[in-house]
């Protein structure tokens, strides 16, 4: 099931991203998570540096939790033109994320990658030795064939990946009390 209505705006921008996949998929990509985290207790925000460093975030979905009056981290985006490489758009998922996870004191954050209109979904986990952890299988080996097209039938994954974000926001680690 296609994440592209048939009609309207956003398929126009897809189809623009679609022909120019060297410079339109941003407006697509953006234009799309802030519909589909359209809900009041979130926030989509886009090119936001990281910890003080020139290290950014491409977009990144927060979650306002008004019970706790706090405002966390769900999900990190890497919005990639075409002609980033694969390895190139992951690896830099990953660094922005493990960034993302030390700041907010997270035990995992949900990701995806895009390259043009394709998409990837994934959760990287608060470990020793933090990695992309696919959310639909796989491993994340920068495989192209990897990715899904956002106007596919297998696209239907990133509205499963969204319940999955909005219904099982990252945690926050426990804290940890001296001996």
């Amino acid at each position: 099931m296609s994440v592209v209505p048939s009609t309207g705006l956003l398929r126009k921008l897809y189809e623009d991203a679609a022909q120019n996949i060297e410079s339109q998929p941003s407006p697509f990509w953006q234009t799309w998570l802030q519909r589909t985290f359209h809900e009041e207790e979130y926030m989509v925000t886009c090119d936001l540096p990281r910890d003080g460093s020139s290290r950014r975030v491409d977009t990144e979905v927060n979650r306002y939790d008004e019970s706790d009056d706090t405002l966390s981290i769900v999900l990190c985006i890497e919005l990639r033109v075409f002609s980033a490489s694969v390895r190139q758009v992951e690896s830099q998922a990953l660094d922005a994320t493990k960034g993302c996870i030390r700041a907010n004191n997270l035990r995992s954050v949900y990701v995806m990658t895009t390259v043009g209109a394709s998409f990837r979904c994934w959760t990287v986990y608060n470990t020793e030795t933090p990695s992309l952890v696919s959310f639909n299988g796989g491993p994340a080996d920068a495989n192209q064939d990897h990715y899904i097209d956002a106007d596919s039938y297998e696209a239907e994954a990133l509205t499963r990946f969204v319940d999955t974000v909005k219904n099982y926001p990252p945690l926050p680690n426990a804290p940890t009390i001296p001996s």
